[in-house]
């Protein structure tokens, strides 16, 4: 597919029609970088346009009755470190690796909420795993659930491959920690998450201690993500699509 889907096909369709774009956006560092290596597309032409968090569905208002509600339900108290991770459920997301490191954990008062569909070779997994009383499988939920649970967490991990849950976490304001890839820079703003490289139960664990066991630790990381939050959120990333001019104009007002 490099060489002659994108190297030749695309590459062509794409030199013919570029003329009559403003602008051609990538969704990730990576994918700008796509862009101009793969079909040699001029920096002025193209930009990144992150995606986000729906900020619409997102109740902040309510967030304390909202967590409430959510943990009773759960049988979760205030003093559970409640972990999220989510998203398609398969092999590559590692959630093996984030359930042996927070096993660790089980008798600290730390939980952890998986949401999401699994596949057919993760199915027999997710069975297993449930039988354990320091995580609840949701299963699958939409988007203005899984925000609503975000509300009940308050650490995301994910370990794996790539999601657009990814920006929802971080566009929400929960300070997570994600598996580094080459070109997803674009979540880290110095503070308000951790990167896991490895790909190991014990270098994992390590960065969970760090973060549960230090309440100023902890502290830090969840203002910054806070206050980084709405750099993700939709209605700002919709008015960068639509131009800085309009960007102004609604200052302006």
């Amino acid at each position: 597919s490099k060489k002659i889907l994108h190297g030749i096909i695309w590459k062509h369709i794409l030199k013919e029609s570029a003329p009559y774009f403003e602008k051609i956006y990538g969704v990730l560092p990576a994918r700008v970088s796509f862009l101009k290596e793969m079909y040699g597309l001029s920096d002025d032409k193209i930009d990144l346009l992150l995606m986000g968090a729906e900020d619409e569905l997102i109740d902040y208002k309510q967030k304390a009755v909202i967590r409430k509600r959510i943990r009773d339900n759960l049988n979760l108290s205030e003093n559970d470190f409640v972990i999220i991770t989510g998203g398609k459920i398969d092999e590559r997301k590692n959630l093996n690796v984030l359930v042996e490191a927070i096993e660790s954990f089980k008798d600290n008062n730390v939980k952890l909420l998986i949401f999401g569909k699994s596949d057919d070779k993760m199915r027999a997994y997710m069975n297993e795993i449930e039988m354990k009383d320091y995580i609840i499988n949701l299963g699958w939920i939409d988007s203005r659930k899984m925000y609503e649970y975000l509300h009940a967490s308050d650490l995301g991990v994910f370990p794996g491959t790539h999601s657009v849950i990814w920006e929802q976490v971080v566009g929400y304001g929960l300070p997570g920690v994600f598996r580094h890839w080459d070109g997803i820079e674009h979540i880290d703003f110095q503070g308000n998450m951790r990167y896991f490289y490895n790909n190991s139960v014990s270098e994992l664990t390590d960065i969970l201690v760090e973060i549960i066991c230090s309440r100023e630790t902890y502290r830090k990381m969840k203002s910054r993500a806070e206050e980084i939050s709405g750099e993700f959120h939709y209605s700002t990333l919709a008015l960068k699509s639509l131009g800085r001019n309009v960007i102004n104009q609604a200052d302006n007002k």
